[in-house]
């Protein structure tokens, strides 16, 4: 604990900032409100510039929530502050989990702006801290892309879920039609261009045209798809007809929405490629990690020479573990920890998943990771995988050298 240390919490609105501000010993200095913008912000200075006079301190940690967009303003604006270059600050984003844990071993008090901001700066005098936040710097502007792609995927996969539960509603059989993919143009044709009771009442010898047409007459068996397709529907649960109208006018403009997000996704995948060439990286030297991959990852870590080791950019991620042990009992079920980056996190489990398809030193620990599983075999040995090659990944980011598989021994636990 640092007695020459002033400790400031933000709780952050759309209209006002509630700043806290207590010294080591927990006295408080000042509590109060500001407006969220530049003249409420540089009221804020004068109130915490004079205290750091006042009290003669050397150094400011200032920490807000991590809530959505709100917190960024206020971080940068703090960060770039003539008045404040003689001290020693660092700032901090909080996790929300990380606040509201440490919130229930306080005394119980009312739900308020203000108590909410002496709990955070409270927070921060205890210490064990993430990894300070990084302000305005050359990877912003390709980081605002990354996540917006993340914006746009998981509005995909929100919107593909609704289709399909739309979708059992007018066709309770769907999951069992023969085709591989339930999004491909002959099904799509085939579950919004009829109702159930066309494809019963259909001779099977149009149905079969029909796939035919549609498929561009790529079915090996068209008859055989007919069959069971008249046979599926015949099986079908039938709802009332407008009902069914209904449903089907929801599975269009449903289809038209899944559309925009591809297009969209289009769009910011060339956007994000056009950004990143301004950058000087060797993580697509990985086979299996293309340019999106390599941005994603590469915005979220930022500057790697800020972590001392591949352990702290897990951490960062929360791409490490709980143990669970009491005396000579040991847990199986070790929960991953997702207090950490989010976008980070979800950009290595997707990229480890690729890259254990191209390369065999991963494939080959993604595999024996899978074996060792009790459950979860997939999702263990994925995440397992995404760990281990964060160290090389790790290497990459600091060193810029090529990937090179000779040097990849993961079996015995080495890296690049």
């Amino acid at each position: 604990m640092n007695n020459k240390t002033l400790y400031i919490g933000c709780d952050v609105s759309t209209t006002e900032n509630y700043v806290c501000g207590i010294l080591s010993d927990d006295s408080k200095v000042f509590s109060t409100p500001f407006e969220n913008n530049i003249e409420g912000a540089e009221k804020m200075l004068d109130v915490i510039a004079n205290t750091m006079t006042k009290h003669e301190l050397e150094n400011i940690f200032f920490a807000v929530e991590s809530t959505s967009n709100y917190h960024f303003h206020i971080l940068n604006f703090m960060a770039s502050a003539e008045c404040l270059k003689v001290y020693d600050l660092t700032l901090f984003q909080l996790n929300a989990n990380l606040v509201n844990k440490f919130k229930k071993i306080q005394p119980k008090t009312s739900k308020t702006d203000k108590y909410d901001a002496y709990v955070i700066a409270n927070r921060l005098r205890f210490g064990n801290l993430p990894e300070p936040f990084t302000v305005f710097n050359e990877y912003e502007s390709l980081k605002r892309l990354t996540r917006t792609r993340f914006h746009i995927i998981k509005g995909l996969e929100s919107e593909y879920n609704y289709f399909l539960s739309q979708l059992y509603l007018k066709f309770s059989e769907y999951k069992k039609l023969p085709f591989s993919n339930t999004f491909g143009t002959t099904s799509i044709s085939l579950l919004t261009d009829f109702e159930v009771e066309d494809l019963v009442q259909m001779p099977e010898e149009e149905l079969i045209d029909f796939l035919i047409d549609k498929s561009r007459d790529r079915f090996t068996d068209p008859e055989d798809y007919a069959a069971q397709i008249k046979k599926l529907a015949r099986n079908c649960y039938r709802v009332n007809k407008r009902v069914s109208d209904a449903i089907s006018t929801i599975l269009k403009i449903s289809l038209q929405t899944i559309k925009g997000l591809k297009d969209a996704l289009k769009s910011i995948n060339k956007a994000i490629e056009y950004e990143l060439e301004q950058f000087d990286q060797t993580l697509t030297s990985i086979p299996g990690i293309g340019v999106i991959y390599a941005a994603c990852i590469i915005t979220e870590v930022g500057n790697p020479n800020r972590f001392a080791n591949d352990g702290k950019v897990a951490k960062f991620a929360g791409l490490t573990w709980n143990q669970y042990e009491s005396g000579s009992y040991l847990s199986d079920e070790t929960p991953l920890n997702k207090y950490g980056n989010t976008y980070l996190r979800y950009y290595l489990i997707q990229a480890a998943n690729s890259v254990k398809n191209h390369c065999p030193e991963f494939q080959s620990y993604y595999c024996k990771k899978y074996s060792e599983a009790t459950k979860h075999h997939h999702k263990r040995a994925l995440v397992l995988t995404a760990r281990k090659m964060l160290r090389t990944l790790f290497k990459l980011l600091q060193s810029k050298v090529l990937y090179d598989s000779s040097k990849c021994t993961l079996a015995t636990g080495g890296d690049l």
